[in-house]
């Protein structure tokens, strides 16, 4: 290979620190070849040959990556200038995603081409990760009817309400209103303390004699060993709390938790997402359900647990 000073500026790339794979081709003809490279070019799971000299990308790379290499360097070099773009590339059945910057060098008659690859695949599977979050986050707000919040800590543990859903808002006021016996500061001092979930229950005493019953859970999100937000997720459970007696009617244990969450006033939707499964099963399980306990409608169920308890055997 002829000596220039790209030389150089291969050599300041990998001696300015840089964790990428850097690999220098020629362009000649149409023939892209390669030339030289850096340590961790080598270790490239999209490369074919363990002595990539002198060899052509045809030789080095397989076809779809070759394609749009191909591809994306005649776009560099008819723009003269720089191009990044990113890649997949399926590894032992995972994909990989690389952030390719052609940088091209035009000496004399000669192209050079300093390519840069980086691995983003952690990057890209933590961005989908927060992205499955922020749905799943949206999906508890949007569909769930029991009462849902999101706290937020700041440095300082001062806890302020960043969102609820209407459901809370609710709860919120009957709680304003009858000041229950519950002291929330040591549970959230506990919460602080801890950095694990908790689960507890509270009652609220109406005006007319009735008592409701909710249970909590706590789920805190920890970032550098601190809390910084918080969900809180309630449950009505004063309907269950009545359920005293039982049947000889025999539920499975996915009907039984189909159930007791229509009973918690939960659409089918929910429900699904819940329990993982498809609303078509909701419904299938619901409708077993009711034939077994002779009843066709939510109203109906709802009148059948306020003095009945079912039990379920697993099949």
């Amino acid at each position: 290979m002829d000596s220039f000073d790209y030389y150089d500026v291969f050599y300041k790339a990998v001696l300015n620190g840089s964790n990428d794979a850097i690999g220098i081709f020629k362009y000649s003809n149409k023939t892209i070849t390669f030339e030289n490279y850096n340590d961790n070019f080598t270790k490239m799971p999209i490369l074919n040959a363990t002595n990539p000299k002198q060899k052509c990308i045809e030789e080095l790379f397989d076809e779809k990556f070759v394609i749009e290499f191909r591809d994306k360097i005649n776009e560099c070099l008819n723009l003269k200038k720089c191009l990044k773009y990113t890649s997949t590339y399926i590894s032992n059945g995972k994909e990989i995603y690389w952030n390719i910057n052609l940088n091209p060098l035009f000496i004399d008659e000669k192209i050079i081409l300093f390519v840069f690859f980086k691995d983003i695949t952690k990057t890209i599977l933590e961005h989908r990760k927060k992205d499955d979050l922020l749905s799943e986050y949206e999906c508890l707000f949007e569909i769930s009817r029991n009462p849902t919040c999101l706290l937020v800590f700041d440095e300082n543990n001062t806890i302020t309400l960043e969102r609820k859903n209407k459901a809370f808002k609710n709860l919120k006021n009957l709680y304003k209103l009858h000041k229950p016996d519950f002291n929330y500061q040591d549970l959230f001092s506990k919460l602080i303390k801890q950095k694990e979930q908790l689960k507890g229950d509270f009652c609220i005493d109406l005006e007319n004699g009735d008592r409701l019953h909710y249970d909590f859970t706590i789920i805190p999100i920890i970032k550098e060993n601190k809390v910084i937000k918080a969900f809180v997720i309630c449950m009505n459970t004063t309907e269950k709390l009545k359920l005293s007696k039982k049947t000889n009617v025999n539920l499975t244990k996915r009907e039984n938790e189909v159930l007791e969450l229509v009973v918690d006033g939960n659409t089918n939707k929910f429900i699904a997402f819940k329990l993982k499964i498809t609303e078509g099963t909701v419904k299938k399980l619901l409708s077993n359900s009711y034939k077994k306990l002779g009843i066709h409608s939510r109203s109906e169920l709802l009148k059948f647990y306020l003095t009945n308890n079912s039990t379920y055997t697993d099949n």
